[in-house]
């Protein structure tokens, strides 16, 4: 089933690929309901939506034949994407993740209108130009669920869907043991493994539909908006840099981040999570480099040091600012944003040297 979006003209239409609460707050005042939250392609032109996810797909599919080639590179057309390619595999898993983060905007969509009235979650306040920008999809979408011999999927959805579909496979009533790859984890039930294999896969559940971040499950969110709530709506402060926060649950995050709690077993570092314990013993004890550049001799120690040494190397710049009087250009979406941040955002500075009182963002 598809649908055209509603026109401009229409008052409730207003802003239906990104969302804003004054357009749903209109549609309330005056008693009108709001459009269904569909799926709504965004490449080039198109403004058909649909309702069903295979439908959209195949729909989304359909737009490869346009695909341009210059200076044998793809060039993404679908809107506010600055992506090109010259590799077709890697191109392609691009294009087609294009459709799973128009679902999962759509959700993003779906959980502010259920909130609208609720005081505690408010909208995202970011720029929207970046909202098309997608996370690096240099490695294949390939299942290693041992003994699965499905070659590497190019569509994200499928993927995702093929993945939580070994999750049904044991039909004991004891408890479920992962088969992926190196994992060794047991779960009691079909649902909780289902979930558990998102970990594996990367599947996100749910994303931004005004700055296009991706998140794994709808609390974090609503935690996204709300950490953009300003001063002086955030009433909990952090006793150790008096940063503040809506919700104290935020609050109680945030203040693990100054307790090291983690111990190195090599030596006598201390960090945070188990995480930063990992990335430290990849970085200073450990000299296995699994990454190989294909252009030069270079090796890295994770896939994204890897396209960080190809993007400074052996690309060219992607990214470049979209406000006015400003002509910076950067290779990623990490460096793109400190730019802003340091440049075109008056953020306060909360830590101050004990030594000669200049202030920075971070601690």
């Amino acid at each position: 089933m598809t649908s055209a979006l509603p026109n401009d003209e229409d008052d409730n239409a207003s802003d239906f690929i990104k969302f804003s609460y004054e357009s749903v707050q209109k549609c309330i005042n005056k008693n009108k309901k709001y459009p269904e939250v569909l799926f709504p392609c965004e490449y080039q032109h198109c403004t058909r939506s649909f309702s069903d996810i295979e439908v959209f797909m195949k729909h989304v599919n359909s737009h490869m034949s346009e695909v341009q080639l210059k200076d044998d590179e793809f060039i993404c057309s679908w809107r506010l994407c600055q992506f090109t390619s010259g590799n077709m595999k890697e191109f392609i898993r691009h294009f087609h993740f294009h459709t799973f983060h128009a679902k999962i905007k759509t959700e993003g969509r779906k959980i502010l209108l259920s909130h609208y009235q609720k005081p505690s979650v408010t909208p995202c306040s970011m720029d929207s130009s970046e909202v098309n920008i997608l996370p690096d999809l240099s490695e294949e979408f390939q299942c290693q669920w041992n003994s699965c011999t499905e070659l590497p999927f190019e569509e994200a959805q499928r993927y995702y869907w093929h993945v939580g579909s070994h999750a049904h496979e044991q039909q004991s009533s004891g408890s479920k043991s992962c088969n992926w790859n190196l994992c060794t984890t047991s779960v009691k039930t079909t649902s909780k493994l289902k979930d558990h294999l998102k970990f594996h896969s990367q599947e996100r559940a749910v994303a931004c539909p005004t700055c296009g971040n991706l998140f794994s499950n709808r609390v974090k969110f609503i935690d996204h908006c709300n950490r953009q709530l300003l001063p002086k709506d955030k009433s909990y402060e952090c006793s150790y840099c008096s940063k503040t926060f809506a919700i104290e649950r935020l609050l109680r995050d945030h203040v693990r981040s100054h307790i090291n709690t983690k111990k190195c077993p090599l030596c006598p570092m201390t960090v945070t999570t188990n995480s930063n314990l990992r990335i430290h013993l990849r970085y200073r004890h450990s000299n296995v480099r699994c990454f190989p550049c294909n252009d030069c001799s270079y090796a890295a120690k994770s896939s994204h040091d890897l396209q960080s040494h190809i993007r400074s190397l052996h690309g060219s710049p992607q990214i470049r600012c979209h406000l006015p009087k400003c002509d910076y250009i950067c290779e990623d979406k990490v460096t793109f944003n400190n730019h802003l941040r340091d440049y075109h955002r008056n953020e306060p500075k909360f830590y101050i040297c004990h030594e000669c009182d200049k202030k920075f963002e971070r601690g």
